[in-house]
């Protein structure tokens, strides 16, 4: 009997050791879960008001979802759960808050904008639609089916492509894209039914070649086309998916945007 006790007690230990162990595995792997957070958009907003807004952004989400935010994870084994997006701007007088949460896998994706007078009250507003972003149903995954485009649809700021911190879409069909180099690129667009052509105008330049080595991308600056892109419209005119054709020789690779600002 004794021994049998002795028996169930080194079972017993040693159950909760592996439930211990599998608790403690379970909450190493959920650690390594991010946040990755893209800086917003400021645009005629006084800086010091901007790095305010942003700074709240940053402690507030970790607190609300429970997970460390980087704009680039520290090493492999981090995998961002969500990517946060978006942009203040001043129009008419008002400020215009943006926030996008994109959900990693499932192309799903919460958005809000909302308008205030200053940004003394935005600050006041900011963790409740922050909580909004990461509470409320996310969106459906795009539909396969474009949708139309107008002009308004393009007009302002998009990010998502490697490599470029943003592509800013004017009337008249022209753009610019900001490359992470410090590059730029005068752009060209034409939509024609449901597509959206876009066309490099500016001579190529080594810079927009990044991360190839400097004599490489040089080399190809000198003999590779034009980029093209090839885009269409999807949720709600947000999100604009397609192909890119920059390579030589020429070979289409899949592009996507998020509309982060009008």
């Amino acid at each position: 009997m004794a021994a049998r006790c002795k028996s169930f007690k080194k079972a017993a230990v040693c159950v909760a050791v592996s439930l211990g162990l599998t608790a403690s595995l379970g909450a190493e792997a959920e650690t390594r879960e991010f946040l990755r957070f893209i800086p917003f958009l400021m645009r005629d907003v006084d800086d010091d008001e901007g790095n305010l807004i942003e700074f709240l952004i940053r402690s507030y989400i970790p607190a609300i979802v429970g997970l460390p935010i980087f704009t680039e994870p520290p090493d492999d084994d981090f995998h961002p759960r969500y990517t946060v997006s978006g942009g203040v701007s001043v129009e008419n007088g008002n400020h215009i808050l943006s926030v996008n949460v994109e959900k990693s896998g499932e192309g799903t994706a919460v958005r809000k904008t909302a308008q205030y007078k200053n940004t003394g009250e935005m600050a006041l507003n900011l963790r409740s639609i922050l909580e909004e972003c990461f509470y409320e149903e996310p969106e459906p995954p795009s539909p396969e089916e474009p949708l139309p485009i107008g002009a308004a649809d393009i007009v302002g700021v998009w990010e998502g492509e490697k490599g470029v911190e943003m592509v800013r879409f004017f009337p008249e069909g022209t753009a610019i894209a900001y490359f992470s180099s410090g590059a730029i690129m005068r752009l060209s667009y034409a939509v024609e039914n449901k597509t959206l052509n876009i066309v490099q105008e500016s001579p190529n330049e080594y810079r927009h070649d990044p991360p190839l080595p400097e004599e490489t991308a040089k080399g190809l600056a000198e003999v590779a086309p034009p980029i093209r892109w090839r885009m269409f419209l999807y949720q709600r005119g947000r999100v604009l998916r397609g192909a890119s054709f920059a390579s030589y020789p020429e070979a289409a690779e899949e592009a996507a945007w998020t509309k982060t600002s009008p």
